[in-house]
């Protein structure tokens, strides 16, 4: 109710002041939307289109509110922001126009708000603070607030702060990234905008950075490392639920960027929803003579913090035909079933456009196309591969052409002797977790519980476990069975 009664009144200050939510409904969750860009090229270097994309569903699926062209005087989508209320989103432009820009429709419609003196002009929202949004002024250097979503800032009585930060959940609360004066980073904790901050951690390597999580105190930071050539390898992901003071590694991403060849990034997007997160792989622009430039997104939409990917959606943007042009894609497809001989999948038909006539569908294992073209939405290869499988629907047009768009779906497929049969059958819940776990699907005999330093700091039997007794942090706890040794990770808040 109080931030339901926040929202409303945020939102009568607004109209108040001339700002209308046009649009938009205040109550709509945010959880599994996000925002990216997209862009390509026209062909022979015949100017270019740039896009704000704004995605729902987890990903599944794609509008692009703002699509311009490079030309001067066009707002262009440079940094984007935030705002704790859906569809509130800020984006400042120090590259074309020097303005601080705010939509309130979901990036359809956007007004300038503020004017930039200087680059280094910064602003953050906070996660637990719809129309929150503090500025860091530059010349002269001071710290601003607003609380009607940039309508009107106050001068705060609080020094300007520099080098990288991250705002957190309460107003004033920030996550920091400094070095000393040998240059050794670290990650800095502050609750009253960086007037005093706690020490958390030296991290193992350099320059890192970060994005705050959906609870309060939760924090993933992840590094670059580099070839010897000095072009990227990988990115290293950690996750802490303790404001940064214990850190356990949930992946490394191999880098595409190899310098001239191809231009592929990774993207980092925390999403509203605890433990939700996306991975993004963005192939930008990379140019071809004949077709244009394109541009493609992977998304893999993981949930757990990390240990289940759900799905990877594959979007494909490009000049030639428009993206707009494209057609329907299957973006629903799923596994209904998985053993060592055969895996059964299973999809919906899109939903058509007038003009469209749907004659069937290809399956895709990996890269490879099987079988015919398929007229059901189901199908089951018989195959056994003893591994991982990976497959993807597309759908087929009179036309002859194929959608571009789908989504990837991932089984573990063994050959008979399946050892951990026991194990996906067992749960831990509720994760993250306040006090008591209850462990399902197994007797447990007993429970050892071990932190992220390996060592074990707790020991019971039963399948109810109580951790009122431990520190916020990341957990493993080794469930012992008539049968062997089942381990799950937890994260205690």
């Amino acid at each position: 109710m109080k931030k339901t009664g926040l929202y409303i009144l945020l939102a009568l200050l607004l109209m108040a002041e001339g700002v209308t939510m046009q649009g938009q409904e205040t109550n709509r969750p945010s959880c599994g939307e996000f925002y990216s860009f997209t862009g390509w090229t026209y062909p022979y270097y015949a100017g270019g289109r740039r896009c704000l994309a704004h995605f729902t569903e987890h990903g599944k699926k794609v509008e692009l509110p703002y699509v311009y062209d490079e030309t001067p005087g066009t707002m262009s989508i440079t940094q984007l922001i935030d705002d704790a209320t859906p569809g509130v989103i800020y984006n400042k432009d120090w590259g074309e126009t020097n303005k601080l820009y705010r939509s309130t429709d979901y990036g359809f419609t956007w007004e300038p708000i503020d004017d930039l003196t200087d680059i280094s002009d910064e602003y953050w929202t906070f996660k637990d603070a719809p129309g929150v949004l503090l500025k860091r002024k530059t010349n002269p250097e001071e710290l601003k607030i607003s609380y009607d979503y940039g309508s009107h800032f106050e001068t705060l009585d609080i020094p300007a702060f520099y080098s990288y930060n991250v705002a957190g959940w309460n107003v004033g609360e920030f996550f920091k990234e400094d070095y000393t004066d040998d240059w050794v980073y670290y990650l800095a904790h502050s609750l009253d905008f960086n007037q005093t901050a706690d020490t958390m951690f030296y991290p193992d390597s350099g320059y890192f950075e970060m994005a705050a999580g959906a609870n309060e105190g939760e924090l993933y930071t992840y590094y670059r490392s580099y070839y010897d050539t000095g072009w990227m390898s990988k990115y290293t992901l950690y996750f802490s639920s303790d404001y940064g003071r214990n850190n356990q590694m949930l992946m490394t991403i191999d880098s595409l960027d190899d310098g001239w060849i191809t231009n592929m990034y990774w993207e980092f997007v925390a999403d509203d929803e605890p433990g939700v997160f996306y991975s993004i792989i963005r192939d930008a622009a990379f140019y071809s003579p004949a077709t244009g430039a394109d541009s493609k997104l992977w998304i893999d939409y993981y949930r757990d913090y990390g240990e289940t990917l759900v799905t990877t959606y594959f979007h494909h943007f490009t000049a030639m035909p428009d993206w707009f042009d494209h057609h329907s894609p299957v973006m629903d497809c799923e596994i209904t079933g998985c053993d060592q001989n055969s895996v059964a999948l299973r999809w919906n038909e899109p939903e058509l456009k007038p003009d469209e006539v749907l004659v069937g569908y290809q399956v895709y294992r990996g890269d490879d196309l099987i079988g015919d073209l398929i007229t059901e939405t189901e199908y089951t290869d018989n195959y056994s591969g003893n591994g991982r499988l990976k497959y993807h629907v597309l759908a087929v047009y009179s036309d002859g052409e194929t959608s571009k768009s789908y989504n990837i779906v991932y089984c573990e497929q063994t050959d008979g002797v399946d050892e951990n049969e026991e194990e996906t059958k067992v749960a831990v819940f509720p994760n993250p977790a306040n006090e008591v776990v209850r462990i399902e699907g197994v007797v447990a005999d007993e429970v050892q519980v071990y932190n992220a330093l390996g060592q074990m700091v707790k020991e019971t039997k039963g399948n109810v476990l109580d951790l009122s007794d431990q520190e916020a942090g990341t957990y493993i706890i080794k469930v012992i069975t008539p049968s062997g040794t089942i381990t799950k990770q937890i994260i205690k808040k």
